[in-house]
């Protein structure tokens, strides 16, 4: 192999991993396209004022889970500084362990201190 054929297959390669790289950048977009409309969809469903605080908390806290937080952050802010000043204690008297264990998970997450005792307090 002399020194012209090298250097036609390394022309080649190049020329591989560029038509590799702009179909991966093609694919890229079209994954991000293709989220646009769930990720809306979620937002719907976080803003949605139809949806009671226990779904929504759950919601909430699938959406941690998944590590999605940082897409809706302003929205689940909003809504947990809402859900958390709303929130009667006396409510959780009749509440299975679940839900008293979402609601305890989800606000102590996102900075709020909800207390197993008498009074609740925003971090600040």
């Amino acid at each position: 192999m002399n020194q012209t054929d090298v250097n036609q297959i390394s022309i080649v390669k190049r020329k591989i991993l560029l038509a590799h790289s702009q179909l991966q950048n093609v694919q890229i977009e079209a994954y991000g396209k293709a989220m646009e409309q769930p990720k809306e969809q979620v937002r719907r469903l976080i803003l949605n004022p139809a949806i009671g605080s226990n779904e929504k908390l759950s919601l909430i806290y699938y959406v941690y889970r998944l590590g999605l937080t940082y897409i809706f952050s302003k929205d689940i802010d909003g809504q947990l500084d809402k859900l958390f000043n709303e929130l009667n204690l006396q409510s959780y008297e009749d509440a299975d362990l679940y839900t008293i264990s979402i609601h305890f998970q989800v606000f102590r997450i996102f900075g709020y201190r909800f207390s197993c005792g008498k009074s609740l307090i925003k971090n600040g």
